[in-house]
């Protein structure tokens, strides 16, 4: 059952590339991601981030504004130790920042920093960042933090929710606080949901506007609960159209289109979309293979099947492609590889309008799609990469362009 309310406060985006999706074994059976879980594996756009063993965290990738934590504002083509953090229990990343949280539930956050969550005293430690030729002639740069800074105001997180451009976080008093990460004068805002939300997803758009010479809120989102009923706020879909969801057990929102997969009991996924023409996104390809269409109406009145990822545990795009995580931990990629192997199979220049498994992975457990790369961390604690390595995204240290073939980056990501 759907419950479209206006009484639900979100505010946030959904992120184009990125975020980690979860699942463990239980007992020789993949079990669903925890939705409101803990991560261990965090891949923003251009970098990765991972929880190791004993706590402290090791960033690699684009590190052009400090979104690696270690003080530099280089990119690393293998992991590197994040500054001044232990104990880190969740970890997200975005465009150009990453956050996680460590004793006492305290949120620390490092990278780009144009939005509010770090103080001005903090932003005035550091230079200037993005100082292109054209940026020092005119005195301009971006700021950035590029080692960890709490989030004041805030303890007692248990877990993130996070976008390419929004952070939000679930506290043990059920409260849940947001920071806009680039927006320069977005106050922290909350949102308002359901005690027993087990699913908090967040709708494309922009944590907030300038209306007025004031910073406001412009952006939908929905939460599932336990008892499997979604309450959504500013969501681009028909009543009737929610109405017509049940039996939904998780829900992950598009970052291709307005529009959110349902997963419902004994495994069928759905898509449900505002309307629009997405011939351009990976969900597209998906469609267009069951039907034998070209280019897809999502239409809002009805949610659309999508036969080839029935049974997927967890859903997620990055940019022309997506991945889905089934039982027995494999992963299948669909969509264009784009010349630098984002698939994982096939080849660098590979396309499949359908799933296809992922070689050389073994068992996954968590997985992450960046822009042109993508990471998974495998229940032995591997975490192997693929795709684009302009930046070091890969994390094994070599200068390949790419790599279609999964290579290790690190080996000893905590599973607690």
């Amino acid at each position: 059952m759907v419950v479209f309310t206006g009484a639900l406060r979100l505010f946030a985006v959904a992120t184009v590339c990125g975020g980690a999706l979860r699942a463990e074994a239980d007992d020789g059976a993949a079990r669903e991601n925890a939705p409101m879980g803990r991560r261990r594996l965090a891949v923003g756009t251009w970098h990765t981030c991972a929880i190791v063993s004993d706590g402290r965290v090791k960033c690699w990738g684009l590190g052009n504004v400090g979104q690696l934590g270690d003080g530099r504002l280089k990119d690393s083509r293998r992991p590197v130790a994040v500054a001044d953090l232990a104990g880190a229990i969740d970890i997200v990343a975005g465009d150009h920042w990453t956050c996680a949280i460590a004793a006492r539930g305290r949120i620390h956050c490092w990278g780009y920093s144009r939005g509010k969550w770090a103080t001005d005293e903090a932003q005035k430690r550091f230079p200037k960042c993005f100082e292109t030729a054209a940026y020092r002639k005119s005195g301009h740069g971006t700021p950035c933090v590029p080692t960890p800074h709490v989030i004041e105001g805030v303890e007692n997180a248990r877990t993130l929710i996070r976008s390419e451009q929004t952070l939000c976080a679930l506290t043990i008093e059920d409260k849940i606080p947001c920071w806009s990460m680039t927006a320069p004068d977005a106050a922290m805002r909350p949102l308002a949901l359901p005690v027993d939300a087990s699913r908090v997803v967040i709708g494309r758009g922009t944590l907030s506007r300038h209306i007025d010479k004031r910073w406001q809120s412009s952006a939908w989102g929905c939460a599932l609960t336990r008892a499997g009923r979604v309450e959504c706020r500013d969501a681009p879909f028909e009543r009737t159209a929610l109405e017509s969801l049940d039996g939904i057990v998780d829900i992950e929102m598009s970052s291709n289109t307005p529009g959110m997969y349902t997963r419902h009991k004994g495994g069928r996924v759905s898509f449900l979309g505002n309307g629009m023409i997405i011939d351009l996104s990976p969900l597209a390809s998906l469609v267009e293979h069951s039907r034998g269409t070209e280019g897809v109406n999502v239409g809002a009145k009805a949610p659309v099947a999508v036969p080839e990822l029935e049974g997927a545990l967890a859903v997620q795009e990055g940019s022309y492609f997506g991945c889905a995580l089934f039982r027995g931990g494999e992963l299948r990629c669909w969509g264009t590889s784009g010349g630098v192997g984002r698939l994982g199979a096939g080849g660098l220049k590979a396309v499949s309008s359908k799933p296809i498994p992922v070689k050389g992975l073994g068992a996954v457990v968590e997985f992450g799609l960046g822009h042109s790369h993508a990471c998974a961390r495998t229940k032995g604690g591997a975490v192997k990469c693929w795709g684009k390595n302009k930046s070091g995204q890969l994390g094994d240290g070599s200068r390949k362009k790419a790599s279609a073939k999964p290579v290790i980056a690190i080996r000893d990501v905590s599973a607690k």
